[in-house]
């Protein structure tokens, strides 16, 4: 989904604006609009969501198995973002093919 503005990414998030804007210098997935600094800011909340589960650490002395999950949730989430997307193609496909074919149909 997209999120436009600093408070649907805030409220998506559960984050104050301010953090966002101070987390944006160290790399989250926002896009400015027009490229200057106080453009109006847009977000995939699928990005999000992957880019704060990517930088939560663990404290010390955690067990094993819960990195080895850490890591299989990663690697699962990596998969439904390659599968979204390979969906999303089809879908726009099977959307233009059956355009065609009720135009073709309509003749």
């Amino acid at each position: 989904m997209i999120l436009t503005g600093w408070k649907e990414i805030s409220n998506h998030l559960r984050y104050g604006v301010r953090t966002l804007q101070r987390w944006e210098r160290n790399g989250l997935p926002i896009r400015r609009v027009n490229q200057t600094r106080r453009s109006p800011v847009v977000a995939d909340s699928d990005e999000l969501d992957a880019w704060i589960l990517h930088r939560r650490k663990l404290p010390p002395g955690v067990p094993e198995s819960l990195h080895y999950s850490l890591e299989r949730a990663r690697e699962l989430q990596r998969e439904v973002q390659k599968n979204r997307k390979e969906l999303q193609c089809r879908l726009a496909t099977l959307r233009k093919e059956l355009a065609e074919f009720r135009a073709k149909r309509k003749k």
